[in-house]
């Protein structure tokens, strides 16, 4: 999430400002190669991250290797759903890849459609830019929707990154779970440990569902 050397406002992004940087090119050298030593396969980005420096030093830290990456659409909190397949090229060239792995939907918002954002995700997949479709942050009813609307065109679902660990548990009680067991869908588990960087995201987020 903090990875590369953001420039301007991303400087200032609240993860970096919450977690601090990875102290430089070579620190984050050193943690890829021993996470892949350890046999990490997946590693996971987003256009959003240090406004799009971490797919950059991803990209270039990865390039050789034998390992997966996924990262994450939109590169901005205001950005429309048409936008996508031009931030899709844009993840693409800062990656150094022809595709990416998984691509995910960062959060679901009241101003981006999912059934035609899995449309265009779908146009993706099929273009062979995208290899996997994934979603982040959603509920089960969205995932249910996701799922139908990329069901249409015979792409399945891979995934839903949800804040889920012994002390975040809701995804045992809130459906998402459950819904990713009966549709086949990966559940993949991230934690949050500064809750002021999670309250200014839900801020955020709220914020745009209001608008």
């Amino acid at each position: 999430m903090t990875w590369g050397d953001p420039t301007g406002l991303a400087r200032f992004h609240p993860a970096k400002i919450a977690y601090g940087g990875a102290h430089g090119f070579d620190e984050e050298k050193r943690a890829l190669e021993v996470s892949v030593a350890a046999g990490v396969t997946l590693f996971d980005t987003a256009a959003m991250y240090s406004g799009g420096a971490s797919e950059r030093r991803l990209g270039e830290l990865a390039r050789g290797k034998e390992v997966l990456i996924a990262t994450k659409f939109p590169p901005g909190f205001f950005t429309r759903t048409e936008d996508m397949p031009r931030a899709l090229d844009a993840s693409l060239a800062r990656l150094g890849r022809s595709a990416v792995d998984l691509y995910q939907h960062h959060f679901p918002t009241n101003t981006a459609s999912i059934p035609k954002l899995m449309e265009l995700m779908a146009d993706a997949v099929e273009a062979g830019k995208v290899k996997a479709v994934g979603v982040s942050n959603y509920s089960a009813e969205q995932m249910r929707i996701a799922h139908a609307a990329l069901a249409k065109r015979g792409i399945p679902l891979a995934s839903n990154q949800v804040e889920y660990s012994l002390l975040h548990r809701q995804p045992e009680v809130n459906g998402a779970l459950d819904a990713c067991r009966e549709l086949g869908i990966t559940l993949i588990a991230y934690l949050r440990t500064d809750s002021a960087w999670l309250t200014r995201f839900r801020q955020c987020i709220a914020y745009i569902n209001k608008a």
